[in-house]
């Protein structure tokens, strides 16, 4: 098994778990000290509304990739991509910049 089929491997297993905290609200994408104030909710639901389709996105992209279904897995896996920087994106505007670190 080369390291591109582990990559997609791993992007595959990490879009199930995406699902699961869209689905659920749970997991560890959900713990943070660092949320701003009053921001705790607008928070959970930019987490959902990332895991729900970025998971469907790394899913699709794992599998198509691993199965070699050209040019779709280069397509997703460049939608996933920016998906994941917008999600960074947001993350940042979210949470406090300044943690004491």
């Amino acid at each position: 098994m080369g390291y591109n089929q582990i990559f997609d491997l791993f992007l595959g297993l990490s879009g199930v778990y995406m699902l699961y905290c869209g689905f659920t609200g749970r997991g560890s994408l959900y713990r943070t000290d660092h949320v701003k104030k009053g921001m705790e909710e607008k928070y959970t639901q930019v987490i959902r509304w990332f895991c729900l389709p970025g998971g469907f996105f790394a899913i699709a992209a794992g599998v198509l990739d691993y199965c070699r279904i050209t040019p779709y897995d280069k397509i997703l896996t460049i939608v996933f991509a920016v998906f994941v920087i917008a999600f960074a994106v947001m993350m940042i505007r979210l949470t406090e910049q300044n943690t004491g670190r």
